[in-house]
């Protein structure tokens, strides 16, 4: 994946997003997949998140990085985005990793399945990834 990780107010997403987009066209990038975004902070303040946007790519160049395979808990969001939709998925993904003798192995990511300008908010299809482990 090629990705852009930054401190923002979570208002600026679709900023760091246009950033991401721009800098894989410069570099002549080839997307391989839906966009996504990796949420870093162990305590989410959506003022100031450690927030990671990416793509997959086909190139192998500075910048692009391997995904870490494993195991994850995820659940699909259908319909628009903000916090009353994610907050409850978020919550109850949450709730299952310790319910299930699980914990967090590495920073929780949505992709992007469907979405963005040329997608009706209540077509958007998101899917939401809690890396785990025993």
């Amino acid at each position: 994946i090629y990705g852009i990780r930054k401190r923002i107010d979570v208002q600026n997403f679709s900023e760091l997003f246009g950033q991401l987009f721009m800098e894989v066209g410069q570099k002549g990038l080839h997307p391989a997949g839906p966009p996504m975004a990796f949420y870093h902070d162990e305590d989410f303040d959506p003022q100031k998140a450690d927030v990671e946007v990416a793509i997959p790519v086909t190139d192998d160049v500075e910048g692009v990085r391997m995904l870490a395979g494993g195991p994850c808990c995820f659940a699909t969001l259908l319909g628009p985005y903000g916090d009353a939709a994610f907050t409850p998925v978020y919550a109850a993904l949450a709730k299952w990793v310790e319910d299930n003798g699980y914990r967090m192995n590495g920073a929780p990511y949505d992709i992007y399945v469907r979405g963005g300008n040329d997608c009706p908010p209540e077509d958007y299809v998101t899917e939401i990834y809690f890396p785990i482990a025993k």
